[in-house]
């Protein structure tokens, strides 16, 4: 089948403190959003180490001190066109738009992924990658005090 598909999260919430030798570590907020898997029918085409190497020249990454970026949750190495991501920022909002950020990057490097319309009758009940995108984009959009975009009803009537 094709289409986005999959769970997704979008929350805030304060990381753990931890103890260390030299003391407490400040406890930090950070938000995130997250969908577990997104099928993209053109990513089995792509060559992962070309996809991360334009990752890292483009600065899609997850900063390991101030512990926020953007990650990715591979499924057999791109040849199912399953691709997982996290997005962590210091605020919703932020995190939010590290999210949109990587799924524009993502249809930059692997091509457009269809559209609802474009999906065949056993697929149409998922939600597609250009509808995860305009979902997000809505978020932002709200989060930013824009206008609110009616694209949020998708993630919405995912259960996502």
């Amino acid at each position: 089948g094709g289409g986005g598909g999959g769970s997704g999260s979008v929350a805030s919430s304060p990381q753990s403190e931890q103890t260390t030798t030299r003391g407490p570590v400040e406890l930090v907020r950070r938000a995130y959003v997250m969908n577990e898997r997104f099928y993209h029918p053109q990513l089995p085409s792509m060559h992962h180490a070309a996809f991360f190497n334009m990752c890292r020249l483009k600065g899609v990454s997850f900063d390991l001190v101030d512990r926020t970026g953007t990650a990715f949750n591979l499924m057999d190495s791109f040849a199912g066109g399953v691709l997982g991501i996290l997005a962590v920022g210091p605020s919703r909002l932020d995190a939010l738009r590290k999210f949109t950020d990587c799924m524009d990057f993502v249809q930059k490097q692997v091509g457009a992924a269809p559209t609802r319309h474009e999906l065949t009758d056993d697929s149409a009940h998922q939600v597609s990658f250009q509808d995860v995108i305009r979902a997000i984009k809505a978020l932002v959009d709200k989060q930013a005090g824009g206008p609110a975009a009616p694209a949020a009803r998708y993630l919405r009537s995912a259960g996502r």
